[in-house]
């Protein structure tokens, strides 16, 4: 299942995909404790599939998968994404997220350096969280870069993929507008 791959760089530590150009094999989740293991999920907590719906213009998002539970993520974190129907032929891109809580770990990671060769990237973005970056590496087509986010106490990791018709542009937006709704729901938690 292809969202099992993509969930896995979420779930799978430091984006693997992205940062060490690592690839990893997951198991796809069992639709039938999908909807359980995400209710326990304190990142699958933060928006819900109508929001999720809303943020990506799309209806065939159908429900939150826990990608990583509370600690099992990068840094301890918490992974969710979100998928469509099991029975679909045709699933949406994948898009998810690490919920990363009193880590200081976005703040942390911008500091390290990319490796030489000018395949990974670093951009920031103005006026989303404390401080926030796209960063890619190696750079993919089918993949936004990675956006890290700092928000109070906590570290956000966007990732998504590229379909057509969205191209990396439109798909960086719908990342930027999730971390926007996140923000929110986060800076209201405290």
């Amino acid at each position: 299942m292809r969202a099992a791959i993509a969930i896995t760089i979420l779930a799978g530590g430091v984006l693997l995909g992205h940062v060490a150009g690592g690839k990893l094999s997951a198991q796809a989740p069992n639709p039938s404790n999908t909807s359980t293991n995400a209710a326990k999920n304190p990142a699958c907590a933060l928006l819900s599939v109508a929001e999720i719906r809303k943020i990506t213009g799309r209806e065939d998002y159908e429900r939150p998968w826990s990608a990583a539970d509370p600690g099992e993520g990068i840094a301890g974190g918490s992974a969710c994404a979100y998928e469509g129907a099991a029975a679909s032929l045709k699933e949406p891109p994948t898009i998810g997220f690490t919920l990363i809580s009193g880590a200081d770990y976005t703040q942390r990671h911008s500091t390290t350096k990319l490796p030489p060769g000018g395949q990974c990237k670093r951009e920031s973005v103005k006026a989303l969280g404390d401080a926030a970056y796209f960063e890619c590496c190696p750079c993919s087509s089918k993949r936004a870069p990675a956006l890290w986010v700092k928000m109070g106490t906590n570290d956000l990791i966007i990732d998504a993929e590229v379909e057509a018709p969205a191209t990396e542009a439109s798909v960086r937006s719908t990342m930027i507008s999730m971390a926007r709704a996140l923000e929110a729901k986060l800076r209201n938690r405290q």
